[in-house]
């Protein structure tokens, strides 16, 4: 036989190895595949429930707001549009409504009425209906919050300076704060007062508003006279005087007062720091 016809079988047989690991490779790739997808179809199963169980389990929770300041003085009135101002769960259901919008200084909210802790689903939506009367102009805002968030916040506890040995919900209250030209902040806000977490920012939307017909059609009318509001909120008066002129605030302050900065507080001798407490514009305190 010639020399070529010795080489074919062997050639042949390696061609059938060469085949049979092709084979072997292939099958060990479908089953790493299939193994995968096992794996990640059981981890979206378990994630799927929590956020089911997130979303359909009762927490005792409120509402607040909170205004701008134009000054150091006052703060902003803002006033609610009747019915507009509540939050939905993940089926589309209410869970929490509030009537007056109008709260507190910037990041020092207050419990507008409807606003008070009560067990109920986590809201998963918000819509805010509002009048700002500093800029004469009316807003409309939907948005989503992080449920998950929320959740993991509320289930952090810390301990009540009446009665240090009962533990309480660390964050218990929804926190909205309204800025100039619509600007939006929510935060989670809870125990000692004013230690907060921000969940987001969002924008509202401007909407045309007739002021003079809706005061004829609802008990409660919004104010249209910013000499009466500020008097009652004690603005300066040069603030008042701005704005008769046409100033508006804007809301890049509100933004920018958001950044946290890495930061320790020192003290150079001889001094000792023995206790001391420190509050955020952003949120939070130590």
């Amino acid at each position: 036989p010639s020399i070529w016809g010795s080489i074919q079988p062997f050639t042949s047989d390696h061609g059938l190895i060469m085949n049979t690991i092709s084979l072997i490779q292939i099958y060990r790739m479908v089953v790493l595949i299939i193994c995968c997808v096992s794996m990640t179809a059981c981890s979206a199963t378990e994630e799927q429930k929590r956020m089911k169980y997130i979303q359909n389990v009762e927490m005792n929770y409120g509402v607040e707001t909170s205004n701008y300041n134009p000054d150091q003085q006052g703060y902003t009135r803002i006033q609610d549009i009747e019915g507009q101002n509540y939050m939905l769960d993940a089926e589309g259901k209410e869970v929490k409504r509030w009537f007056g919008v109008g709260g507190g200084s910037w990041g020092k909210g207050i419990v507008p009425i409807g606003g008070n802790k009560s067990p109920a689903k986590l809201p998963k939506t918000v819509h805010l209906g509002y009048y700002d009367p500093v800029e004469r102009q009316a807003y409309t805002a939907e948005f989503e919050l992080p449920q998950e968030r929320m959740y993991e916040l509320m289930q952090l506890k810390t301990m009540e300076n009446t009665s240090p040995t009962k533990p309480i919900p660390r964050f218990d209250h929804i926190m909205i704060g309204i800025a100039p030209k619509g600007y939006i902040v929510v935060w989670m806000d809870g125990y000692p007062s004013g230690d907060h977490v921000e969940l987001g920012q969002y924008w509202a939307k401007p909407i045309a508003f007739d002021l003079d017909a809706y005061n004829m059609t609802h008990s409660l009318e919004i104010w249209p006279n910013v000499e009466e509001l500020y008097w009652k909120d004690n603005l300066a008066p040069e603030t008042i005087a701005k704005l008769k002129q046409g100033w508006k605030p804007d809301y890049q302050h509100y933004e920018q007062i958001r950044t946290l900065y890495p930061w320790r507080l020192e003290l150079k001798a001889p001094w000792v720091l023995t206790e001391y407490e420190i509050w955020y514009a952003a949120g939070g305190h130590e």
